[in-house]
């Protein structure tokens, strides 16, 4: 059993190195192994060289961008796509650079996986503020919104479906076939069979529409795995611990707690608008 983590980093060395070290705490029996795909960023390639020169589980890839290549879900997409590419495992997961896993995370995945002789598992989520404190839905809103009316609204139809509910700051991706149904799954939470992912590229085409309504690189995953019927199950274990400020929520969830925080997707993502 052996797995592939992929990460995609950019100016964010000291949250790497976190999501790094949880990858490390794991407790699995299988042989884990670490791909950093570095995009356009000498300062993190610097940390990875002094870091983990000697550490044989982490390797690391240096892309460059082109002029108009910017942080989004299409370049995320196009360098998740390579990073599957480049690995060599079985089983590949992907880990957000600000983002870390519980030490159970990939025992019980793979305990999913193999006794539903499946070809993709996915668990669940904790959501917590960039600071550690739990998101706990107490405001009635979704932070993955481009306004508070948004918001509400996405808080409301999840609530319906059991996915988020107020004071508990677990999120419960879910596939769900019937009609009226939501699919969500986060790209964290996901371990896929490699084959799976080469046969099932994750789209890089993104409109304004789908900006409008916060479709990203995990949404079009998803939808293809659908397409294809692809094998999947859920483990209902909460172990991806997700943190807000990312590229996806940064602009409505430091409006609404009132920090101001700076970061280079949120500069990007202005100009996609």
């Amino acid at each position: 059993m052996d797995i592939t983590v992929l990460i995609i980093t950019r100016k964010r060395s000291n949250l790497l190195k976190r999501a790094i070290a949880s990858i490390k705490s794991q407790c699995f029996g299988g042989t884990i192994k670490i791909l950093v795909f570095v995009d356009d960023c000498v300062e993190t390639l610097k940390f990875l060289e002094q870091e983990y020169y000697a550490d044989e589980k982490i390797s690391w890839h240096f892309q460059s961008r082109g002029a108009e290549e910017k942080s989004g879900p299409a370049r995320s997409a196009y360098l998740r796509n390579l990073a599957v590419e480049s690995a060599n495992s079985e089983w590949v997961s992907f880990l957000d650079d600000d983002n870390e896993f519980e030490p159970f995370h990939y025992s019980e995945l793979m305990r999913c996986a193999l006794i539903n002789k499946a070809d993709a598992v996915y668990c669940y989520r904790q959501l917590f503020y960039a600071d550690g404190t739990p998101y706990c839905f107490i405001n009635g809103v979704y932070p993955w919104a481009r306004n508070s009316l948004q918001a509400k609204e996405q808080f409301e139809r999840l609530s319906k479906h059991g996915i988020i509910e107020k004071g508990c700051n677990v999120i419960r991706d879910q596939i769900d076939a019937s009609e009226g149904g939501v699919n969500l799954v986060d790209t964290n939470v996901w371990l896929i069979k490699r084959e799976v992912l080469l046969k099932n590229k994750i789209p890089d085409d993104f409109t304004h529409e789908d900006w409008l309504n916060i479709i990203c690189e995990d949404d079009k995953m998803l939808q293809c795995l659908i397409d294809t019927n692809v094998k999947i199950f859920c483990n209902q274990v909460p172990s991806v611990k997700y943190y807000l400020g990312g590229y996806s929520n940064v602009n409505y969830v430091n409006s609404i707690t009132k920090q101001n925080v700076y970061s280079e997707e949120w500069e990007d993502e202005k100009d996609l608008t």
